[in-house]
C-alpha cells in the first residue's frame, strides 16, 4: 500500500542528540534558549518576588485571614471581638489603619428562579432565549479591615455577616446604615488611627469612589498603602470637614 503523504513528508526523521558527559539538562536548555526571550537575572528575581508575595497573600486569605469578626463589644480602652474560634481584645491605641472597601463580585449562575412568579417572568422576558445559559450576577458588599500594631493581617468586618446588635445600642433596618455607624464608632474611639479614602467618604455620608473586584484585590492594595500612611486621612480631618459643612 502506498501512502498518500507527499514524498518530502515521508522522509522526515526525528533527530535527538545525546547530552555529553559534562552537560546537564539545564545547560543544554540554556544553550538552546532564544535570545528574543532572554530576561535579565535582576528582572526575573524581582518578578519572582512579586509572584511570591501575591501567592502568599492569596494563600493567607484562603487559609488564615482575614480574622473575621462575628460580634463584639466596646469597652473604655478596647474592643472585645468574637472570632470564629476565640475572642480577642483590640486596644484603641494599637489600631493603625482602618480601611473600608466596596466589593463588587461578578459571577455566573444558571439557577432558575425559585418562585413560580419568578419562573413565569423569566419565561415572558427571556422568550426563545436559552434560559439555561449562565447569566451574570453581581454581588455588592462592604467590608471593613482593621490593621493593628504587630499584626501583619487585619481584622475584618463583613457588612453582611456581622452581628450589629452586639456592637451598637440602636440598630436600624438598613445594614449599610448600621455599617457606617459601626465604622464611625471605631474611628472615633481610635482617634490616632488613619483612614483610607472610602472610610473617609463614608464618614462624611458620601459614596465610595473606588470599587474592588475581589477581597484579594482590596487586601493587596490596603497592605501596600499601610507601608506609607502619610497620604491617608485621620479622624481629626473628618471631624474638621464635618464642622465646615
Amino acid at each position: 500500500m502506498t501512502s498518500s503523504l507527499p514524498e518530502n513528508e515521508l522522509n522526515l526523521e526525528l533527530k535527538c542528540e545525546p547530552l555529553g558527559d559534562g552537560d546537564s539538562k539545564d545547560n543544554f536548555d540554556a544553550d538552546k534558549k532564544d535570545d528574543t526571550f532572554d530576561v535579565s537575572d535582576s528582572d526575573s528575581k524581582s518578578n519572582e518576588k512579586v509572584n511570591v508575595v501575591l501567592l502568599d497573600i492569596e494563600d493567607s486569605i484562603s487559609s488564615k485571614v482575614p480574622l473575621r469578626i462575628k460580634a463584639g463589644r466596646f469597652f473604655p480602652d478596647y474592643i472585645e471581638v468574637e472570632l470564629s474560634e476565640k475572642t480577642e481584645k483590640i486596644n484603641y491605641n494599637d489600631i493603625e489603619y482602618i480601611c473600608a472597601g466596596l466589593i463588587m463580585d461578578k459571577s455566573l449562575t444558571s439557577s432558575p428562579p425559585k418562585t413560580a412568579l419568578g419562573q413565569m417572568l423569566q419565561s415572558i422576558f427571556a422568550g426563545d432565549r436559552d434560559t439555561e445559559k449562565p447569566q451574570p450576577v453581581i454581588t455588592v458588599n462592604y467590608i471593613l479591615d482593621i490593621y493593628v500594631k504587630d499584626k501583619f493581617l487585619p481584622f475584618r468586618i463583613n457588612a453582611a455577616f456581622v452581628n450589629y446588635k452586639s456592637f451598637l445600642d440602636k440598630v436600624g433596618y438598613i445594614s449599610f446604615d448600621n455599617f457606617k455607624l459601626l465604622l464611625k464608632k471605631i474611628a472615633s474611639q481610635s482617634s490616632n488611627s488613619v483612614l483610607n479614602d472610602t472610610s473617609y467618604r463614608l464618614l462624611l455620608n458620601k459614596q465610595a469612589q473606588k470599587k474592588y473586584s475581589s477581597e484579594v484585590e482590596f487586601l493587596i492594595e490596603s497592605s501596600e498603602k499601610r507601608k506609607d500612611l502619610t497620604a491617608e486621612f485621620t479622624w481629626a480631618s473628618v471631624f474638621a470637614c464635618d464642622k465646615e459643612e
